[in-house]
Formats: structure tokens, C-alpha cells, sequence
């Protein structure tokens, strides 16, 4: 089991944004694994602060389906979505099989390589093809979105490691800005913004005698400024959250391009009509399309780019309910967690702020690489959380 172990957290956190896929399936077989051993095995470890609400996701997406009344297979890929953050259960079975490579320090070091490597493939695309949007082989707003997951979430090393080194670990969100800014995508920006600003309050005040934090932080923003100042898509980025804030504080969303406000408004109109169970994932994107105008150059997109409007136009109020389940259920662990509580707090927020923040203007759930890296946050929290850990990331007796 040691070997599945070393490959699930390898696909899980080093490879997630350099080979999104691969490590996505990975991901996927890895923890259905280790869920289904510990089933059979260890029962008890099933017993988490997240399993509650991971289960009410599943059984409310499932009522939402039957209520909406399944036409095709389609439909049933909607509680199929919520079924995925399951298997983030299946991670605590990752402990015992590989101690050494689980302890709080390692997993955040393992996921700041992971972000290391999709910046170094971000950079040599760009170099390499001129592009003006990267991806590494992945949608630049997928890829993005990636990096901003992974990279804040390696930040929770700072917490948890000892010495000089710790401070490496505060350079997990700077490469998440390069790789927004790389992507020209606004909507991973505007998470960065958000995670930056909500994290750098209780980082500050944890550290603030701490002046090699003090000196490391500043470098790290000079790194998010050069990569700003030097990518021509950065100005891109800032100018879509400049139209984003403008927007909502008009309540004028016809002339942000961002948003995609045709769709936006579409699935609106879609909950509308349906607004306890929506109209079935098969049949969201017909729904919404009767509201487009004729010319619609967005007409014959699979969704509608947004988890908001995807949820509420598939699931109505119980899509959005599991939706909300499945968002709070890091910080679900994170606030009862007694070892490493600082580290879960970095992680949980990752998981849930930035996950609630990307999928404004994307689909993050639904999109297999984003599912599965919320998968790996979630079952990260359940590693750092574990009763035998110590709150120096090792191993305590028992």
C-alpha cells in the first residue's frame, strides 16, 4: 500500500498543474482505493467533521435530480459531482501507509513543488510559443485556478516547519500570482486578491516578531510585482476586476465581458423557473440558452461558466445548498481541528474562500483536475487534523 500511497499524494500534489489530468486520474483511483480499504479496515476513521456534510451534498443533489426528473444520462452526472468530495475520505488511509511523506511539513512541501513545476511549465510555454494566454496543456483559466489552489495551500508549511527553510513556503502564493498573471485569466487574479488580503492578517499577527516573515513576505510580493510588471497579460487580469467591482457596484453587467453576463443571466432566468430543483444538469444549458438573444455568440457552450449558475440552473435551492455543503466542509475540520490548527486554517481557506471565489467566473466543480485537487485539500485537512499528529507535523504515540 506504501506504493499506491507515494502515487496518490504524488499525482495529488506535485503534479496536479503540470499534468492535470494524468494526475487528476491519479487522484481519482488513489483515494477510491483507500476509501474502500478503510471501510473494511478502519471504519471509525469515516467518522470526520466533513463526513456529515459531504453526505447531505450527495443526498440533496440526488433529490434534486429525482425531483427535476432525469431524462438522460446527463442528468445523473449532477450527483455524480457531489459523490467526488467523498473520496477526500479516503485520505486518511494515506497516513499509516506512508507516514513519512504525510507529516503537515511534507505535504506543503510536496504541494510548493507542485507550484513550482506549473510555473516553470507556464513560463516555458510562454517562452517557447509566445502564447499570450498560457495553460500547459490545460485551459488557461483551468490552469490558473490550479495554481491558486495548490500554491496557497503550500503556504501552510510556514506553520508547521522549523528554521530558515519555512520561509520558502511563502513563495506558494506569489507563484500562483505569476501563474494568474501568465494566464490572462481575471477571474483566478481576483481569488489571489482575496486569499492574499484574508490570509495576510492572521499571518502578520502570528509572525510578527518574526523578521525573517517580515523580509520574506516583502520579497515574495516583489516577485508577484515583477511577474505583474513583465507578463502583458497582467494588465488584462487587473483591468477584468476593475469591471468586475464596477459592475456589481452599478448592478450593470451587460458590458463586462468577464462575467459572461448572457449567461449569468440566463441561468438566473433558468432558477427562476424552477428555483426549488432547477431543470436537471442535461437539460441547464437549453433552459438558460431560451433566454439568450438570437445572436448569442455563447449559444452551444456546455455550461454556463459559473459554479453559482451552474448549481442554482441544474439543482435550483438544493443544488445550492449542496454546493455550500461541499465548500464549508474544509472549514468544517479546520474549526475543530486540535493539532496544526493554523496550517488547517491556511489549507481550509484555500479550499473553500478560493474555491467559492474561482467559481464566480468559472466552473470549478464538474471540471475533473478542480474537483480533484478540492478533493486533495479536503483529505489534506483530514492528514494535518489526524489525533496522532503533533503540532510540530510529526507523529505523536498514541
Amino acid at each position: 500500500m506504501k506504493a499506491l500511497a507515494v502515487l496518490t499524494l504524488v499525482s495529488a500534489l506535485v503534479l496536479p498543474v503540470a499534468a492535470a489530468y494524468v494526475a487528476a486520474y491519479g487522484v481519482l483511483a488513489g483515494a477510491l482505493l483507500f476509501l474502500v480499504r478503510q471501510a473494511v479496515l478502519e471504519r471509525a476513521a469515516l467518522r470526520t467533521p466533513a463526513t456529515a456534510p459531504l453526505a447531505a451534498a450527495l443526498l440533496l443533489s440526488l433529490a434534486a435530480t429525482l425531483l427535476a426528473g432525469p431524462r438522460t444520462g446527463l442528468d445523473w452526472l449532477f450527483p455524480a459531482v457531489f459523490a467526488a468530495p467523498l473520496l477526500a475520505l479516503g485520505f486518511a488511509g494515506l497516513g499509516p501507509a506512508a507516514p513519512r511523506l504525510t507529516t503537515p511539513t511534507m505535504l506543503a512541501g510536496l504541494a510548493l513543488v507542485g507550484t513550482a513545476l506549473g510555473l516553470a511549465g507556464g513560463i516555458a510555454e510562454f517562452l517557447a510559443t509566445g502564447t499570450s494566454r498560457v495553460g500547459v496543456f490545460n485551459n488557461p483559466i483551468h490552469y490558473a485556478g490550479l495554481m491558486v489552489g495548490l500554491g496557497f495551500a503550500a503556504l501552510s508549511g510556514l506553520e508547521t516547519a522549523r528554521g530558515r527553510w519555512r520561509y520558502l513556503f511563502v513563495f506558494g502564493p506569489a507563484m500562483a500570482a505569476a501563474g494568474a498573471f501568465l494566464s490572462g485569466s481575471r477571474g483566478p487574479f481576483l481569488a489571489v486578491a482575496v486569499l492574499g488580503l484574508v490570509l495576510a492578517g492572521p499571518l502578520i499577527v502570528w509572525n510578527r516578531r518574526d523578521r525573517g516573515f517580515m523580509l520574506t513576505l516583502a520579497a515574495a510580493a516583489a516577485v508577484a510585482a515583477a511577474a505583474f510588471a513583465v507578463s502583458p497579460l497582467g494588465p488584462r487580469a487587473l483591468l477584468g476586476v476593475v469591471e468586475l467591482v464596477q459592475s456589481v457596484l452599478s448592478g450593470d453587467s451587460t458590458a463586462l465581458d468577464l462575467s459572461r453576463a448572457q449567461m449569468l443571466e440566463g441561468g438566473a432566468a433558468a432558477f427562476r423557473e424552477s428555483p426549488l430543483w432547477g431543470h436537471g444538469l442535461g437539460r441547464m444549458m437549453a433552459a438558460a440558452e431560451a433566454h439568450y438573444p438570437a445572436d448569442s455568440p455563447y449559444l452551444g457552450y456546455d455550461n454556463l461558466h459559473s459554479d453559482l449558475a451552474n448549481m442554482a440552473a441544474s439543482g435550483g435551492l438544493l443544488g445550492l445548498l449542496a454546493y455550500g455543503l461541499v465548500l464549508a466542509a474544509p472549514l468544517s475540520i479546520a474549526v475543530r481541528a486540535r493539532a496544526n490548527r493554523r496550517a488547517a486554517l491556511i489549507v481550509a481557506l484555500s479550499a473553500t474562500l478560493g474555491y467559492a471565489v474561482l467559481g464566480l467566473t468559472n466552473a470549478m466543480f464538474g471540471v475533473l483536475p478542480q474537483m480533484m485537487l478540492h478533493v486533495t485539500l479536503t483529505g489534506w485537512l483530514l492528514l494535518l487534523t489526524r489525533p496522532d499528529r503533533g503540532p510540530g507535523g510529526g507523529v505523536t504515540a498514541p
